[in-house]
């Protein structure tokens, strides 16, 4: 499962498919809710790919992704 889902990561990075869009609908969320990103960092786009591809194969809202993110955040592991 940890291969599939870092594969989905990094098709996301690169674009494949509608991922752009999914990406940035899950920037736009994520800085609504206070967290901020540096602008045109790998590790942005890694991080943003990783929450979008979290939404999509787990069926989550984006309000439960912000809540993995932020408490890993919170915890020191990002």
């Amino acid at each position: 499962m940890k291969k599939t889902i870092y594969d989905l990561i990094e098709r996301y990075r690169i674009g494949e498919n509608d991922s752009c869009s999914k990406k940035q609908e899950m920037y736009h969320y994520l800085t609504s809710r206070g967290i901020e990103f540096e602008i045109n960092s790998e590790g942005t786009d890694i991080v943003i790919s990783a929450c979008a591809v979290m939404k999509d194969t787990f069926h989550l809202y984006p309000h439960e992704v912000y809540h993995h993110f932020y408490r890993n955040l919170k915890g020191g592991l990002l």
